[in-house]
This record gives structure tokens, sequence and C-alpha cells, in this order.
């Protein structure tokens, strides 16, 4: 492998190699928060393949800039939320650094990205935080619960829209007002 300790470091991460990372972060000129052309940091890239340890050892590093964000201003958090990987969100969670309400160019957070998926888990896991989760609507005006209206929706079945919308009506100190047709 060519390249920075830097770019080995991403590499690894990326892979879920967790013995090149823990190595990797011994170095002693290392900047962990190193970013690619398209401003995403190991964190970023352990976080969005799930590769949970790997995000505990870069956490662990006392340099480490947990609420980093890409070109698309996506947080290492944002990107575990909106792919489902609920042990990489529960461990940053664990974080008391990493902000909660940090969103994306187009105004989604973390909780608004786990919406619009469909990650019950996660959402369950933000939501029992008991941390402050931000604005409940994007830039385009899209809210938490029209967040799985448009585009078509990703769940399988009506149930589970009607789980999704019921487990923030009971977490989440907004009026719901069950209008919508979730069909």
């Amino acid at each position: 492998m060519s390249g920075s300790v830097e770019e080995k470091l991403y590499e690894a991460a990326e892979d879920g190699r967790v013995s090149a990372v823990s190595s990797l972060l011994r170095h002693p000129e290392i900047n962990v928060n190193w970013t690619n052309e398209d401003h995403w940091t190991p964190l970023h890239a352990a976080s969005w393949n799930g590769h949970v340890e790997v995000v505990k050892l870069l956490l662990a590093h006392p340099n480490i800039d947990v609420n980093v964000r890409n070109e698309y201003g996506e947080t290492p958090l944002s990107l575990g939320c909106e792919y489902g990987h609920v042990s990489v969100v529960e461990v940053l969670l664990k974080d008391p650094r990493v902000d909660l309400t940090l969103d994306d160019i187009d105004g989604c957070t973390p909780l608004w990205w786990a919406s619009y998926e469909g990650h019950h888990k996660v959402i369950e896991s933000l939501l029992a935080s008991g941390r402050d989760l931000g604005d409940i609507m994007n830039k385009k005006g899209k809210t938490l619960m029209m967040a799985k209206t448009t585009p078509p929706l990703k769940l399988q079945d009506q149930e589970g829209e009607l789980r999704l919308c019921h487990c923030l009506k009971d977490s989440w100190p907004i009026q719901y007002r069950p209008a919508m047709s979730f069909v």
C-alpha cells in the first residue's frame, strides 16, 4: 500500500481492518482528522461502513474531531444513522462530544436521516439518549413526519411505517397529527 500514513489510516478504517488502524494510530505524526478529496475522514469511512471496532479506536484518539463534516455537511453520526448502523450510532452516542443537532447542507439531522431511511432501531437509540436531537424540519420544509412519504416509501409494510410515527410521537415533543395516509 502506497501513500501517506493518513491515506493508509483512511483505507484501513474504510475496510474495517482493526489491527492496521490500531497500529497506524500509534504513529507519532498521524493526523487522525485527515480528509480525502470529498472531505471524508477515517471516522466518516468507518461509520459509513458500520465498522464499530474501528470507530471505537478512532474515538479514543485524543485529537479526533467527532463532529467533522464532509463536503455535504454530513458527520460520522449522520452517516451511521442514514445507513442504519445501530452499533456505530450507539458507540457515538456514548461520546459526550458528539453533537446530535448538526445538520447537513440540506438541513437534515441524524434523526431526520434515520427516519427517512426507516431505521427504527437507530431512531430508538437516538431518542433513548435523552439528548437534544435538533430540528425536525430540513431546509426543503420536509418534517420527520413527511420524511417517509416522499420520495417513495422505503419500508416493506404499512405497519413498519406506522411504528416509526408512533415511536416519534411517543418520544418527541412535537404535535402529532395522524392526517397522512401511509399507503
